[in-house]
């Protein structure tokens, strides 16, 4: 295996690549309530840690503000090293803003079906926020 080995991968890759002018990106994943940002493969913080911070934290503060869930906010290392994330790859080669959101629940990776409507409901209200911040304040490539 290497890097975009993986038809799937690779296809998303050159999309995310052939966007002009692209800004951020947010990889989704399930489950844990958590918003994950640079860097996941060193525990080193990132030259952008105090305005991704700001940024992820605001991410937080909107999605309890919804449905009074609360995740958690914290460089991605911190969960467990990993190497090859696409926040990263979008931060770090693609100049992105970059994050991954480990959306409800934190207990199984199949969500209770009574949980989708409120977990996209508290998603929307997050992503308005993010897209917000991100078009309306300079945050430098993260190389």
């Amino acid at each position: 295996m290497y890097a975009f080995s993986e038809p799937e991968t690779r296809h998303v890759a050159e999309w995310i690549a052939s966007i002009p002018n692209r800004l951020a990106g947010i990889d989704f994943h399930s489950f844990g309530q958590l918003i994950l940002r640079n860097w996941g493969w060193t525990s080193k913080e990132s030259q952008n840690e105090e305005i991704l911070k700001e940024l992820g934290n605001g991410i937080k503060s909107h999605i309890y503000q919804n449905s009074g869930v609360n995740y958690k906010s914290e460089i991605s290392a911190g969960l467990y090293p990993a190497s090859g994330c696409t926040d990263d790859w979008m931060s770090a080669k693609m100049n992105m803003t970059a994050y991954t959101i480990e959306l409800r629940d934190t207990h199984d990776f199949k969500i209770n079906p009574k949980l989708i409507i409120p977990t996209g409901e508290e998603i929307w209200a997050a992503m308005k926020y993010f897209v917000d911040f991100v078009t309306t304040r300079k945050i430098p490539p993260n190389h």
